[in-house]
Protein backbone atom coordinates (compact mmCIF):
# COMPACT_ATOMS: atom_id res chain seq x y z
CA UNK A 1 0.00 0.00 0.00
CA UNK A 2 2.48 2.49 0.91
CA UNK A 3 4.60 1.98 -2.52
CA UNK A 4 1.70 2.18 -4.24
CA UNK A 5 0.54 5.81 -2.94
CA UNK A 6 4.26 7.51 -3.15
CA UNK A 7 4.15 6.08 -6.87
CA UNK A 8 6.80 3.36 -6.47
CA UNK A 9 9.51 6.19 -4.40
CA UNK A 10 11.52 3.66 -2.64
CA UNK A 11 13.00 6.18 -0.40
CA UNK A 12 9.48 7.97 0.46
CA UNK A 13 7.15 4.25 0.29
CA UNK A 14 10.31 3.73 3.12
CA UNK A 15 9.13 7.24 4.98
CA UNK A 16 5.59 6.35 4.52
CA UNK A 17 6.61 2.91 6.35
CA UNK A 18 8.19 4.28 9.31
CA UNK A 19 5.53 6.80 9.86
CA UNK A 20 2.88 3.69 9.68
CA UNK A 21 4.51 1.30 11.95
CA UNK A 22 5.50 4.25 14.73
CA UNK A 23 1.69 5.43 14.44
CA UNK A 24 0.56 4.14 17.45
CA UNK A 25 3.69 5.69 19.51
CA UNK A 26 2.88 9.08 17.68
CA UNK A 27 -0.50 9.25 18.83
CA UNK A 28 0.43 8.26 22.19
CA UNK A 29 3.11 11.37 21.91
CA UNK A 30 0.49 13.33 20.40
CA UNK A 31 -2.02 13.07 23.55
CA UNK A 32 1.54 13.77 25.96
CA UNK A 33 1.74 16.87 23.70
CA UNK A 34 -1.80 17.82 24.30
CA UNK A 35 -1.46 17.39 27.79
CA UNK A 36 1.85 19.04 28.11
CA UNK A 37 0.64 22.11 26.17
CA UNK A 38 -2.66 21.92 28.11
CA UNK A 39 -0.78 22.35 31.67
CA UNK A 40 1.39 25.32 30.23
CA UNK A 41 -1.75 26.73 29.19
CA UNK A 42 -2.93 26.74 32.83
CA UNK A 43 0.01 28.64 34.27
CA UNK A 44 -0.39 31.12 31.27
CA UNK A 45 -4.15 31.73 31.71
CA UNK A 46 -3.72 31.96 35.89
CA UNK A 47 -0.62 34.38 35.67
CA UNK A 48 0.66 35.94 32.54
CA UNK A 49 -2.24 36.87 30.37
CA UNK A 50 -1.34 40.43 29.42
CA UNK A 51 1.93 38.73 28.13
CA UNK A 52 -0.25 37.94 25.73
CA UNK A 53 -1.51 41.49 24.53
CA UNK A 54 1.50 41.42 22.23
CA UNK A 55 0.07 38.98 19.94
CA UNK A 56 -3.25 41.53 19.25
CA UNK A 57 -0.94 44.17 18.57
CA UNK A 58 1.18 42.86 16.32
CA UNK A 59 -0.47 40.09 14.83
CA UNK A 60 -4.11 41.17 15.25
CA UNK A 61 -5.58 37.97 17.11
CA UNK A 62 -8.05 39.28 20.00
CA UNK A 63 -8.59 37.26 22.96
CA UNK A 64 -4.98 35.20 22.78
CA UNK A 65 -5.81 33.76 26.07
CA UNK A 66 -8.45 35.35 27.57
CA UNK A 67 -9.47 31.72 28.84
CA UNK A 68 -8.26 28.37 28.90
CA UNK A 69 -8.90 27.23 25.65
CA UNK A 70 -7.98 30.35 23.69
CA UNK A 71 -4.18 29.74 25.55
CA UNK A 72 -4.47 25.99 24.63
CA UNK A 73 -5.47 27.18 20.67
CA UNK A 74 -2.46 30.11 20.92
CA UNK A 75 0.32 27.91 22.82
CA UNK A 76 -0.09 25.20 20.65
CA UNK A 77 -0.51 27.21 17.30
CA UNK A 78 2.43 29.61 18.47
CA UNK A 79 4.62 27.14 20.65
CA UNK A 80 4.28 23.58 19.16
CA UNK A 81 5.50 24.78 15.45
CA UNK A 82 7.68 26.94 16.45
CA UNK A 83 10.19 24.59 18.42
CA UNK A 84 9.14 26.07 21.63
CA UNK A 85 9.54 29.74 20.66
CA UNK A 86 6.77 31.22 21.68
CA UNK A 87 8.80 34.20 22.64
CA UNK A 88 8.80 35.54 19.00
CA UNK A 89 4.78 35.63 19.44
CA UNK A 90 3.75 36.98 22.50
CA UNK A 91 5.55 40.11 24.78
CA UNK A 92 9.56 38.95 25.13
CA UNK A 93 10.26 40.60 28.03
CA UNK A 94 8.28 43.54 30.14
CA UNK A 95 10.26 45.18 33.27
CA UNK A 96 8.42 44.81 36.51
CA UNK A 97 7.72 42.30 39.17
CA UNK A 98 6.95 39.33 37.26
CA UNK A 99 9.74 39.79 34.41
CA UNK A 100 11.94 36.79 36.34
CA UNK A 101 8.68 34.56 36.63
CA UNK A 102 7.81 35.15 32.86
CA UNK A 103 11.50 34.88 31.54
CA UNK A 104 11.42 31.44 33.46
CA UNK A 105 8.44 30.33 32.17
CA UNK A 106 9.37 31.02 28.80
CA UNK A 107 12.55 28.74 28.89
CA UNK A 108 10.40 25.98 30.90
CA UNK A 109 8.37 26.12 27.94
CA UNK A 110 10.49 26.06 25.12
CA UNK A 111 12.80 23.37 26.74
CA UNK A 112 9.50 21.11 28.00
CA UNK A 113 8.24 21.48 24.41
CA UNK A 114 10.94 22.24 21.69
CA UNK A 115 13.94 20.02 23.19
CA UNK A 116 12.12 17.18 25.20
CA UNK A 117 8.91 16.70 23.78
CA UNK A 118 10.14 17.34 19.80
CA UNK A 119 13.13 15.03 20.06
CA UNK A 120 11.16 12.50 21.74
CA UNK A 121 9.37 12.23 18.41
CA UNK A 122 12.21 12.79 16.39
CA UNK A 123 13.88 9.95 18.16
CA UNK A 124 10.81 7.14 17.77
CA UNK A 125 10.60 8.10 13.94
CA UNK A 126 14.90 7.98 13.62
CA UNK A 127 14.48 4.41 15.50
CA UNK A 128 11.94 3.29 13.58
CA UNK A 129 14.00 4.05 10.50
CA UNK A 130 17.01 1.91 12.23
CA UNK A 131 14.33 -1.28 12.73
CA UNK A 132 13.29 -0.97 9.04
CA UNK A 133 16.76 -1.10 8.18
CA UNK A 134 18.14 -3.98 10.72
CA UNK A 135 15.01 -5.52 9.16
CA UNK A 136 15.79 -5.45 5.80
CA UNK A 137 19.68 -6.55 6.60
CA UNK A 138 18.62 -9.56 8.24
CA UNK A 139 16.23 -10.51 5.52
CA UNK A 140 18.99 -10.11 3.21
CA UNK A 141 20.94 -11.81 4.87
CA UNK A 142 18.72 -14.93 5.65
CA UNK A 143 18.09 -15.21 2.06
CA UNK A 144 21.57 -15.23 1.32
CA UNK A 145 21.88 -18.55 3.25
CA UNK A 146 18.69 -19.82 3.50
CA UNK A 147 16.20 -21.02 0.63
CA UNK A 148 12.92 -19.00 1.35
CA UNK A 149 11.10 -21.74 0.66
CA UNK A 150 12.37 -24.81 1.96
CA UNK A 151 14.48 -23.00 4.43
CA UNK A 152 17.62 -25.31 3.95
CA UNK A 153 20.77 -23.73 4.59
CA UNK A 154 23.38 -23.06 2.02
CA UNK A 155 25.99 -25.44 3.66
CA UNK A 156 23.69 -28.51 2.91
CA UNK A 157 23.81 -28.04 -0.97
CA UNK A 158 27.65 -27.14 -0.94
CA UNK A 159 28.50 -30.19 1.03
CA UNK A 160 26.65 -32.27 -1.64
CA UNK A 161 28.43 -30.25 -4.54
CA UNK A 162 25.08 -28.38 -5.41
CA UNK A 163 24.78 -24.88 -6.78
CA UNK A 164 22.66 -23.13 -4.07
CA UNK A 165 22.39 -20.10 -6.16
CA UNK A 166 20.66 -22.54 -8.84
CA UNK A 167 18.77 -24.38 -6.65
CA UNK A 168 17.00 -20.92 -5.43
CA UNK A 169 16.55 -19.48 -9.28
CA UNK A 170 15.40 -22.89 -10.79
CA UNK A 171 14.16 -25.93 -8.04
CA UNK A 172 12.48 -23.35 -5.74
CA UNK A 173 11.90 -19.91 -6.68
CA UNK A 174 9.75 -18.11 -5.11
CA UNK A 175 8.45 -16.37 -8.13
CA UNK A 176 7.12 -19.64 -9.62
CA UNK A 177 5.57 -20.13 -6.25
CA UNK A 178 3.47 -17.04 -6.71
CA UNK A 179 2.74 -17.76 -10.42
CA UNK A 180 1.30 -20.76 -9.85
CA UNK A 181 -1.15 -19.57 -7.06
CA UNK A 182 -1.96 -16.71 -9.68
CA UNK A 183 -3.03 -19.00 -11.48
CA UNK A 184 -5.15 -21.24 -9.27
CA UNK A 185 -6.96 -18.23 -8.68
CA UNK A 186 -7.32 -16.96 -12.15
CA UNK A 187 -8.67 -20.62 -12.89
CA UNK A 188 -11.02 -20.03 -10.07
CA UNK A 189 -12.65 -16.45 -11.31
CA UNK A 190 -12.59 -17.46 -15.11
CA UNK A 191 -14.53 -20.48 -14.36
CA UNK A 192 -11.78 -22.75 -15.44
CA UNK A 193 -11.50 -25.13 -12.27
CA UNK A 194 -12.95 -28.25 -14.63
CA UNK A 195 -9.26 -27.73 -16.19
CA UNK A 196 -7.68 -28.21 -13.24
CA UNK A 197 -6.16 -31.60 -11.60
CA UNK A 198 -6.91 -33.29 -8.68
CA UNK A 199 -3.63 -31.94 -6.71
CA UNK A 200 -4.69 -28.72 -8.17
CA UNK A 201 -8.12 -28.61 -6.90
CA UNK A 202 -6.94 -29.52 -3.59
CA UNK A 203 -4.51 -27.01 -3.57
CA UNK A 204 -7.16 -24.22 -4.26
CA UNK A 205 -9.50 -25.72 -1.85
CA UNK A 206 -6.95 -25.32 0.98
CA UNK A 207 -5.71 -21.77 -0.31
CA UNK A 208 -9.55 -20.67 -0.08
CA UNK A 209 -10.29 -22.23 3.42
CA UNK A 210 -6.79 -21.65 4.85
CA UNK A 211 -5.41 -18.87 2.90
CA UNK A 212 -2.06 -19.77 4.09
CA UNK A 213 0.66 -20.26 1.10
CA UNK A 214 2.94 -21.55 3.04
CA UNK A 215 1.53 -24.48 4.43
CA UNK A 216 2.23 -25.64 0.69
CA UNK A 217 5.84 -25.07 0.85
CA UNK A 218 8.29 -28.34 1.11
CA UNK A 219 9.81 -26.98 3.91
CA UNK A 220 13.31 -28.64 4.66
CA UNK A 221 12.43 -30.50 2.05
CA UNK A 222 14.02 -30.90 -1.36
CA UNK A 223 14.48 -33.40 -4.26
CA UNK A 224 17.68 -32.48 -5.42
CA UNK A 225 19.20 -33.41 -2.06
CA UNK A 226 17.59 -36.74 -1.92
CA UNK A 227 18.58 -37.50 -5.59
CA UNK A 228 21.44 -39.71 -6.73
CA UNK A 229 23.40 -37.95 -8.90
CA UNK A 230 26.13 -40.72 -10.36
CA UNK A 231 28.41 -37.54 -10.86
CA UNK A 232 28.17 -36.40 -7.45
CA UNK A 233 28.47 -39.98 -6.34
CA UNK A 234 32.01 -40.61 -8.51
CA UNK A 235 33.38 -37.24 -6.96
CA UNK A 236 32.83 -37.52 -3.45
CA UNK A 237 34.34 -41.07 -3.53
CA UNK A 238 37.00 -40.14 -5.67
CA UNK A 239 37.66 -37.56 -2.99
CA UNK A 240 37.39 -40.28 -0.05
CA UNK A 241 40.20 -42.31 -2.39
CA UNK A 242 42.37 -39.50 -2.27
CA UNK A 243 41.80 -38.73 0.86
CA UNK A 244 42.60 -41.93 2.00
CA UNK A 245 45.80 -42.24 -0.13
CA UNK A 246 47.50 -38.62 1.09
CA UNK A 247 47.26 -40.36 4.51
CA UNK A 248 49.01 -42.92 3.77
CA UNK A 249 51.25 -41.65 2.00
CA UNK A 250 51.58 -38.83 5.31
CA UNK A 251 52.08 -42.19 7.78
CA UNK A 252 54.60 -43.67 5.32
CA UNK A 253 56.85 -40.51 5.20
CA UNK A 254 56.44 -39.85 8.94
CA UNK A 255 57.83 -43.63 9.26
CA UNK A 256 60.63 -43.19 6.79
CA UNK A 257 61.57 -39.68 9.01
CA UNK A 258 61.78 -41.27 12.04
CA UNK A 259 63.66 -44.10 10.89
CA UNK A 260 66.65 -41.65 9.14
CA UNK A 261 66.42 -39.83 12.49
CA UNK A 262 67.62 -42.55 14.49
CA UNK A 263 69.83 -43.51 11.83
CA UNK A 264 71.40 -40.33 12.03
CA UNK A 265 71.83 -40.32 16.20
CA UNK A 266 73.30 -43.98 15.74
CA UNK A 267 75.96 -42.87 12.87
CA UNK A 268 76.50 -39.31 15.46
CA UNK A 269 77.06 -41.89 18.56
CA UNK A 270 79.62 -43.80 16.39
CA UNK A 271 81.28 -40.77 15.56
CA UNK A 272 81.41 -39.19 18.65
CA UNK A 273 83.16 -42.68 19.82
CA UNK A 274 85.68 -42.53 16.91
CA UNK A 275 86.54 -39.17 18.30
CA UNK A 276 87.28 -40.11 21.11
CA UNK A 277 89.52 -43.13 20.46
CA UNK A 278 91.77 -40.46 18.53
CA UNK A 279 92.41 -37.87 21.44
CA UNK A 280 93.46 -40.87 23.80
CA UNK A 281 96.52 -42.24 22.03
CA UNK A 282 97.39 -38.63 21.33
CA UNK A 283 97.26 -37.77 24.96
CA UNK A 284 99.66 -40.93 25.80
CA UNK A 285 102.14 -39.55 23.26
CA UNK A 286 101.61 -36.47 25.59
Amino acid sequence: VSTQSTGGNKHLSTVVKALYLSRKTLFFMGVLVLQVIYCLSVISYLFFQDQYDYAEENYGVKHACSTIYDCVISNLYWGFPSGGGLMDYVDPFKPGAKAMIWTTYIIVFFVVVGVIVLNIIFAIIVDTFGQLRDRHSLMKSYLGQNCLICSLEREKFEAQGLDFLRHTEFDHNPIHYLYFFTYLRDSKIRGQEDYLSILEREILDRLNTENDVSSFFPNSQCLSLNEENPEKTFIQRLMRELRGEVSDQSKQTLTELRMMNDELKRLKIIVEKKNEKTRKPRNTSD
